[in-house]
């Protein structure tokens, strides 16, 4: 204990610190996001919930069916960050992103940037490939999007 010029013990003053330095790196544990992974993820989420996100109103809907499929709580004002309803996306905490990709149907951020993002970036960059030009010695891969955001891989070689 630590006493001051009264008899007094402080017994909460290293307790008090203690609780303002894990509270600022809690702060400090958050990660840059691209803001397109971002856009997709949040358009597989309203996908998933068969709601669109758009009010407060809305963010309560979206954080009470998160806290019903994964048991796990994302606050309304977390939500309204992301989608841009209020500022403040541009840091988000890993464990935030994990939640929302295990909302759509991946493990974690990581897979979804790895299996969704990056497959998206592709596509997007892609020219169309059209059936009538194929030869029976080309080979393709088509990859699916099931409903729940998990990606399946076809390959004809």
């Amino acid at each position: 204990m630590i006493y001051s010029g009264s008899k007094e013990p402080q017994k909460n003053r290293f307790a008090i610190s203690g609780c303002l330095l894990s509270l600022r790196l809690k702060i400090l544990k958050t990660m840059p996001v691209n803001p397109q992974h971002i856009t997709l993820l949040r358009q597989l989420v309203e996908e998933s919930a068969d709601h669109k996100i758009a009010t407060s109103t809305d963010f309560i809907f979206l954080s009470g069916e998160i806290q019903g499929r994964l048991k796990e709580t994302l606050s309304v004002s977390t939500l309204k960050r992301i989608w841009g309803y209020v500022d403040g996306y541009a840091s988000v905490r890993p464990s935030t992103l994990d939640i929302l990709a295990r909302f759509v149907g991946f493990s974690d951020w990581e897979t979804f940037v790895s299996d969704y993002c990056e497959v998206e970036s592709v596509q997007s960059s892609l020219r169309p490939l059209y059936i009538e030009h194929l030869t029976k010695d080309d080979s393709a891969e088509l990859f699916v999007m099931g409903n729940k955001g998990g990606l399946t891989k076809l390959s004809k070689h």
